[in-house]
């Protein structure tokens, strides 16, 4: 009997752990959102680089005149 008993304990043990849990879709939103915000803003960065890169190549090939003071 109580090997009976132990086995249904441990039967319902295993049943409660193979739940399977899903996100909601509040959640998930969210993520998309806060990925999407991480991709725009390295994006915008990557831009911002790639024009000041082309700037700093243009004013290091031509002669500036420096002025003294």
């Amino acid at each position: 009997m109580i090997d009976v008993k132990d086995r249904l304990f441990w039967f319902a043990i295993l049943s409660m752990k193979s739940k399977e849990v899903v996100m909601p879709i509040d959640s998930v939103l969210v993520s998309v959102a806060v990925v999407a915000m991480f991709v725009i803003f390295a994006g915008v960065l990557a831009w911002g680089e790639r024009q000041s890169r082309s700037l700093q190549q243009m004013s290091a090939d031509g002669h500036r005149k420096r002025r003294s003071f």
